[in-house]
């Protein structure tokens, strides 16, 4: 599964899922502070599922 992993998921809970086979990348390590349009721009394009605790996204 290919996922973005929102700022605001705990790093270790990525890390936990890489560690489960699956393709995740963590938006606090690639581009920290980016709004949330920026995070949509870096999901769409590589086709990945995001996740988040961000209520209002």
């Amino acid at each position: 599964m290919r996922l973005l992993a929102d700022e605001n998921i705990p790093r270790l809970v990525v890390e936990f899922i890489c560690s489960r086979g699956h393709d995740a990348i963590w938006v606090g390590k690639v581009a920290p502070g980016i709004r949330d349009r920026e995070v949509l721009s870096l999901a769409t394009p590589q086709k990945r599922t995001l996740i988040t605790f961000d209520t209002d996204f």
